[in-house]
């Protein structure tokens, strides 16, 4: 299945554009949502631009996708897989990309972080350990009690 990303800038309140990189970041978040639901649903995704300044941004496409003024980013490939159980990201630890300054500038070591939830504070120390072994998005979504759909 294929689902065109497409871009329509729209005037706000005082008659005024966003500036077009927010625009262009919003649909990004909102196709990076998407593909989560797609992960924890246990359905394969990826974006491709498909040529954006090409054939996306071509008459007949536009026509086809009923556009105007509006663009095209690029298309969503949805389908099942055989490998999707066994594709696992590997990243380092965030704690491994980020630098913590104080307030003067100077790098600070051990940062100690507290993140307020809904379950109250809770602190957590920027750490480089290797994290514990994830479920797969849609077991961890199952046992959270959260539904998805697409």
């Amino acid at each position: 299945h294929l689902i065109a990303i497409c871009l329509k800038r729209v005037l706000g309140k005082k008659g005024k554009y966003m500036p077009e990189w927010e625009d262009i970041s919003s649909v990004a978040i909102a196709v990076q949502n998407m593909h989560l639901v797609a992960s924890a649903a246990g359905v394969a995704g990826y974006w491709s631009s498909g040529g954006v300044d090409a054939g996306l941004a071509s008459e007949p496409v536009k026509q086809f996708l009923g556009l105007a003024d509006e663009r095209c980013l690029g298309l969503f490939h949805l389908g099942m897989s055989d490998r999707i159980d066994k594709y696992r990201a590997s990243r380092k630890p965030w704690a491994d990309k980020v630098t913590w300054l104080g307030d003067d500038g100077k790098r600070v070591e051990n940062k100690v972080l507290k993140l307020k939830t809904n379950g109250g504070d809770h602190k957590g120390q920027a750490s480089s350990k290797k994290p514990a072994k994830k479920k797969p998005a849609a077991a961890a979504a199952a046992a959270a009690g959260t539904k998805s759909w697409l």
